[in-house]
């Protein structure tokens, strides 16, 4: 039933649309009639002017109605329609009756000059109007040129057009026939029998043009028919590319929302700076890059090309994307045998035959050890301390998607603090320009060594300005997608996992001292977090896993500007926040001050900031202090 309602309602929908399109026609046609109509009428009124100053020698009376036929005919209809801004039912009825009676009344008078014009409402109405309408006015202008006919042969009795009439010199031009027949057309008179006249307007006027606009009224009722069932089927089709486009852009901003968009990612971990782009060659693209936290120590690189465009290379990257992270949540020592699981799934799931490409590294952060593997994807780019951007041509193993029993190697590299990474895809390297040169290798690693910062994002930015500076206004025909990373090293942070037991204080507190008197920390501030490192390691020891035990995780971490040491203590224990208590009144006595909260009162005393959360089932406590 629902599914029916929503039918209904699409078709309710575009039939509403597309009549507002029919009916914006009909609206556009009657101001275009009205401004014909006051055309018309300003010509009218300049000759009725002349003719005031006898520029033509035409009656008063005549004049005046010129300017009736002005007003009437033209102005007032044209008036009531501006009026009502073309927006009546009505109103084309008014702007035909009136234009096709104009025409008429011209045809009286000049009616060979006029006969091609008496078509003009109906070419109008097969625009515009409906069927109906446009039979109606080829009725009506077929009627009304009749009578113009036989009214203009009464007033020329029996000449063609009174532009062939041959007036004597001084002959004043008036519209009576009786003037005319006395002063001007007796002799042809003799020539005619009156009581014939109507026969003779039948036979040589009105039954040919009777015959031709029976015809054209015929032509013009099939065409307006088919002219609206243009509009309707043109309408369809918009709706249909407004329906994709708008699945096209929400497929386009689903996919931008799948890849991380949020910089910096991490703002807690001190070890690394990292930054991506993708700019897709269409709506959606097949490229895709990724990188989270496979745990606290191991961070996983992705960068991906999948062949094609559009919506279906948007799915397969989706399903790749999920099925890479999935397998390196379980093997994250082996990316190759990562990239052998999902080659595998994508194989035995892969109709269209569409492949991926990708490259995958798993950064350990407290070593700098990088394992890495590449199935059939660019090579990775890599910036040692103090040195140039070089490719590494890692050994690459066959495209995701071609073979299901495909194997990957693993390759290690050593990251020192200082090194920096980039990965991209082909859509960089095979930017072309007009002149059909494709980027290249050279340029892109020129591209990176052009600049000195060590800020990921300027890394990038720099190679995306190189790009647009060699292709210009060369179309893009591939996603462009970079991604770089910079290794900050381990004097930002170490880190130790122990047993959470008051037997491991002493272990912790020397890790900690070791890295506080490589920053020639002053004795006080040491005494000081050796204080709080005992405090608080043990309240883990002694209530994070009550009654057994767990492990700890024990992080230093080093700000500078000022020199700042951030210590965190992460268990697994059950939830529990010591700084909630409410602080001791230190000016009782002992005996009458209650027992406990005095240690974490102290920690928090000589320490710069002191936080606590509970996040992802973890109690986080972390410590700051200025040295």
């Amino acid at each position: 039933m629902s599914k029916i309602k929503n039918i209904i309602r699409k078709m309710r929908e575009e039939f509403l649309h597309t009549t507002e399109t029919l009916w914006q026609n009909e609206v556009n046609a009657n101001i275009f009639v009205a401004q014909i109509l006051v055309g018309t009428a300003v010509i009218d009124l300049i000759i009725m002017v002349l003719g005031f100053f006898n520029v033509f020698t035409i009656e008063r009376r005549v004049l005046y109605g010129v300017l009736l036929r002005a007003l009437f005919e033209l102005l007032i209809p044209a008036f009531v329609c501006f009026y009502y801004k073309g927006q009546k039912r009505w109103l084309k009825t008014l702007m035909l009756l009136a234009y096709t009676v104009v025409l008429a009344r011209v045809e009286s008078v000049l009616m060979h000059n006029v006969t091609l014009c008496m078509v003009f409402p109906t070419v109008l109405s097969i625009r515009y109007y409906s069927r109906s309408v446009t039979a109606a006015t080829a009725f009506l202008t077929t009627l009304l040129s009749g009578i113009a006919d036989y009214v203009g042969v009464v007033l020329r009795m029996g000449r063609l057009d009174m532009n062939m009439i041959e007036l004597p010199a001084g002959t004043v031009l008036t519209f009576d026939k009786f003037a005319l027949l006395r002063d001007v057309v007796t002799p042809i008179m003799d020539k005619v029998d009156i009581n014939h006249l109507w026969i003779h307007t039948l036979q040589h006027f009105y039954l040919p043009k009777l015959f031709l606009f029976s015809m054209v009224a015929v032509m013009a009722a099939v065409i307006a028919q088919r002219g609206r069932e243009t509009i309707f089927e043109q309408q369809k089709e918009t709706q249909k590319t407004e329906r994709i486009s708008t699945e096209l852009n929400l497929a386009r901003d689903i996919q931008a929302n799948m890849l991380p968009n949020i910089f910096p990612p991490f703002p807690e971990r001190k070890e690394f700076d990292i930054y991506a782009t993708m700019t897709p060659a269409k709506e959606v693209g097949g490229d895709f890059y990724d990188f989270y936290m496979i745990d606290e120590d191991h961070l996983a690189m992705v960068i991906a090309d999948v062949s094609g465009k559009g919506i279906p290379a948007a799915m397969l990257m989706m399903a790749s994307k999920i099925m890479i992270k999935n397998f390196a949540t379980l093997r994250a020592d082996d990316p190759g045998i990562i990239l052998e699981n999902v080659n595998y799934q994508i194989t035995k799931n892969n109709p269209a035959e569409m492949f991926v490409t990708c490259w995958l590294g798993i950064l350990e952060l407290s070593t700098g050890i990088l394992k890495a593997s590449n199935a059939g994807h660019e090579y990775p780019c890599i910036k040692r301390k103090n040195g140039k951007y070089e490719m590494i041509r890692d050994r690459h193993g066959l495209v995701l998607g071609a073979m299901d029993m495909s194997k990957y190697s693993t390759y290690e590299l050593k990251l020192e603090e200082g090194d920096s990474l980039f990965v991209y895809t082909d859509g960089v390297t095979e930017a072309t320009n007009k002149e059909n040169e494709l980027f290249g290798n050279d340029r892109l690693v020129d591209a990176l060594n052009n600049r000195e910062s060590e800020n990921v994002i300027q890394v990038i930015d720099g190679v995306a300005l190189a790009i647009d500076d060699f292709v210009q206004d060369a179309p893009q025909f591939d996603d462009i997608t970079m991604l770089a990373l910079h290794y900050n090293g381990e004097k930002h942070m170490d880190e130790l996992t122990i047993e959470a037991t008051i037997d491991n204080i002493p272990t912790v507190t020397a890790f900690v001292d070791e890295k506080l008197e490589k920053l020639d920390c002053p004795i006080k501030a040491q005494s000081q977090i050796d204080i709080a490192i005992d405090e608080l390691f043990s309240n883990i020891a002694k209530f994070a896993y009550h009654p057994e035990t767990g492990p700890a995780t024990v992080k230093v971490e080093v700000e500078e500007n000022p020199m700042t040491v951030i210590i965190t203590f992460i268990d697994h224990g059950q939830p529990y926040d010591p700084l909630k208590a409410e602080d001791p009144d230190i000016h009782l006595d002992a005996e009458n001050r209650e027992v406990g909260g005095l240690g974490v009162y102290l920690v928090k005393k000589t320490m710069d900031d002191v936080t606590y959360e509970y996040k992802d089932g973890k109690n986080i406590l972390r410590i700051k202090k200025k040295i």
